[in-house]
């Protein structure tokens, strides 16, 4: 516009070359100072507009606005002429550094004040004339469309014209409305950690957990709900009742919460795994859920120490172990020890020690045999919760059982002892009842006989060696390997009833056993004198040498009468 006024101005008062031919040099000099001298106004007129300031101002309120997406707001814009001459042809528009966009009206034809002859087009608000001190004003509403990464800006630009013809300079005025945007929400926007204050927790003890909430994004949130399990064997609650929800957390700030855990009565120890909800939201009503873990370590108060003094790996083998071990005990006692718990025959020692396989062998076998034949006992170690109280009622059962056991086995062995002792002696008895000896009598003498198993028909008729002491009689056998051999005198029979006699003749048997019957039913019933036929030296069994008698075919009866 500036250069077209100055082309009207130069064609009005500097004539062409041509419209004067008949120009001096004086005159050519004239011309070219009048062009200077225009060029010069001009340039003074549109320093001096400059020099004074655009008449034009946009003012925006509020100069900022916090949005969410798909959110709107509305912002104030006033264009405002503080020139002394009104301004023309003014165009409100906007553009943006950002997803944000505003309403406007569509593109309107606008009456060009300056040339009267044609329209301009404007793709916002149009205004054709804005007289001086004047303004007009429109309310835009502003949307954030998605998130955005920085704030973005939107920017309002009025274009319009001053001055007077034919000097009409164009302008532009710019207005500016800052937008902070909801950032997307990321893992670094809400942080949350649990984690417990103590190392374990015994069974009726209490500890504390602690959850922080980290705000981290440079926008608050709403704390809308916390929720803590409780554990298998241990509660979990709120140190404060009714925390006040919701909350709002700053940005970039930390909030904390305490939770009592309790553990119960009775517990199953090890390490356990609980679980913290939390729910919030952003101030746009973004929904934020996070869920963290804590670990709690739970264990029965002394078990840990006692199992480490007494060396059981695990609770389950503790009942078997301790009945080996009092049993051991039991056996330091030489007056009360079981024999067949010795290690060997005579043997001084356990049968087993507590680094030998076989102890554990056993002991791990009389632990499930309780735990299975016992409703009564708390079952520690097949996942039933217990207590300290049952640790110590399971060791008395222990001992209890292994007492009653030991006292049991005890007793066995003596019964054991003592019938072993009543087999020697009987076994003795057997063997001193089958060994002659020189005061036996003739049933006593017949009795060993038969239980000797020896046979009348072995018997040996043999005779002294020497004259002057004859004898005659039996031989029947050797205790000595034939180093000496026993001589039985012959039997004789004194009859006092005749008939009795005759039906129980003893001269007539065979056998040892039949002849002990006959000559005792005699004794008996008819009242017979049973004795030895002594002759010579030989008045009853005698142990002789071989060199003391002979054998003799001289016949004479082993029963008599007389």
């Amino acid at each position: 516009m500036v250069a077209s006024s100055q082309n009207q101005w130069l064609s009005r008062n500097c004539p062409s070359p041509k419209s004067n031919s008949k120009g001096t040099a004086l005159g050519r000099h004239m011309m070219l100072v009048r062009i200077i001298s225009a060029i010069i106004g001009l340039t003074m007129s549109a320093a001096s507009a400059y020099s004074a300031g655009l008449p034009v101002t946009i003012t925006v309120t509020p100069q900022s606005l916090n949005l969410c997406p798909s959110s709107a707001e509305k912002a104030l814009i006033v264009v405002q002429n503080n020139g002394q001459t009104p301004i023309r042809n003014v165009c409100l528009t906007f553009f943006s550094n950002g997803p944000v966009e505003t309403m406007f009206p569509a593109i309107t034809p606008v009456f060009d004040q300056v040339s009267a002859k044609k329209h301009i087009s404007c793709q916002g608000i149009a205004v054709p004339l804005l007289p001086k001190g004047g303004s007009f004003s429109t309310l835009a509403d502003v949307k954030l469309n998605s998130y955005s990464v920085t704030d973005s800006a939107l920017y309002f630009q009025a274009s319009y014209q001053f001055g007077e013809p034919p000097d009409v300079i164009p302008a532009i005025a710019v207005g500016t409305l800052t937008i902070h945007g909801q950032v997307m929400p990321n893992d670094e926007t809400m942080k949350v950690e649990a984690k417990a204050d103590f190392a374990s927790l015994h069974e009726k003890k209490k500890g504390h957990l602690v959850l922080t909430i980290t705000n981290g994004s440079s926008d608050y949130l709403i704390l809308e709900k916390l929720a803590a399990s409780s554990l298998s064997f241990a509660n979990v609650n709120p140190l404060v009742e009714n925390e006040a929800l919701p909350l709002t957390i700053s940005p970039q700030s930390i909030v904390a919460f305490q939770y009592v855990i309790e553990a119960k009565d009775k517990v199953i120890p090890g390490r356990y795994v609980g679980l913290v909800d939390v729910d919030a939201r952003t101030s746009c009503g973004v929904p934020l859920h996070r869920v963290t873990d804590y670990t709690v370590t739970l264990g029965v108060f002394g078990q840990s120490e006692l199992l480490t003094t007494i060396g059981v790996p695990s609770l389950l083998f503790l009942p078997g172990v301790l009945i080996l071990t009092l049993w051991m005990l039991l056996w330091r006692f030489g007056g009360i020890r079981v024999g067949f718990l010795a290690g060997g025959k005579g043997a001084n020692d356990f049968f087993v020690a507590v680094k030998d396989p076989e102890f554990w062998l056993l002991g791990i076998t009389f632990s499930l045999l309780i735990f299975a034949f016992s409703a009564y006992l708390p079952g520690i170690g097949y996942q039933q919760p217990y207590q300290l109280a049952d640790i110590a009622y399971l060791w008395g059962i222990s001992l209890g059982v292994g007492l009653f056991l030991y006292v049991v086995m005890l007793i066995l062995d003596r019964l054991l002892e003592k019938y072993r002792q009543q087999l020697v002696a009987a076994k003795e008895k057997k063997e001193a009842d089958r060994i002659l000896t020189s005061d036996d009598d003739v049933l006593t003498a017949i009795n060993r006989m038969k239980l000797r198993g020896f046979s009348i028909q072995n018997l040996q008729r043999v005779k002294s060696q020497d004259s002057a002491n004859s004898f005659k009689g039996f031989r029947v056998w050797s205790d000595n390997d034939g180093v000496t051999f026993w001589v039985v005198p012959p039997i004789k029979c004194k009859k006092l009833k005749e008939q009795l006699y005759e039906d129980l003749d003893p001269a007539g048997k065979t056998d040892t056993a039949t002849l002990e019957e006959s000559l005792t039913e005699l004794a008996k019933e008819s009242g017979a004198e049973i004795d030895w036929f002594g002759n010579g030296k030989l008045i009853g069994p005698k142990e002789m040498k071989p060199s003391e008698f002979l054998k003799t075919e001289d016949y004479f009866n082993f029963v008599n009468e007389e």
